[in-house]
């Protein structure tokens, strides 16, 4: 579980915030993070999912732009003042982010123009989402000391999203 002080403010208090993920420490430099695609990698880092040393990705960006897109949504739905600067006009459309240039969608390399402190509750969803499609993080097999993360982190989003 993440200390209050890092879970509610320090992502707003200082340029760096500190996270327990899988009982070691992670930090989240988040002045060096300034596009979409600087969300997907914070994801990875949390999923252990870095490609180094020459190995393959585990989870597919596609996978991780569906939880991005999805957790956009589901922040519009929570707290809708969160992109009252993205609405044309009347509309309530939710920004879509896409790896493909065109469109009318926002490409994953353009600037992260929401507020920062939505950044960690973003991440946190990207996470849990793709967590949901492994068993072993989803439904806590054989006593597994990770049961149920996917939807500690999704709770997590939820509490960070309430708390800003």
């Amino acid at each position: 579980m993440f200390p209050r002080s890092v879970a509610t403010h320090g992502f707003l208090n200082s340029p760096k915030a500190t996270a327990s993920i899988r009982g070691r420490l992670v930090r989240i430099a988040v002045s060096n993070f300034t596009t979409w695609e600087d969300l997907i990698l914070s994801a990875r880092i949390m999923l252990d999912d870095e490609g180094l040393n020459n190995c393959p990705f585990r989870y597919p960006d596609s996978m991780l732009l569906s939880g991005l897109n999805r957790g956009l949504q589901e922040l519009a739905r929570i707290r809708p003042d969160s992109m009252y600067d993205k609405y044309a006009g009347n509309s309530l459309n939710v920004p879509e982010i896409s790896d493909v240039v065109g469109a009318g969608l926002t490409f994953w390399e353009d600037d992260y123009d929401l507020d920062f402190r939505f950044w960690p509750a973003l991440a946190y969803y990207i996470q849990g989402t793709t967590e949901l499609s492994e068993d072993e993080y989803s439904r806590g097999l054989n006593r597994n000391p990770h049961s149920g993360r996917a939807a500690t982190t999704l709770r997590m989003f939820r509490r960070h999203v309430l708390s800003v």
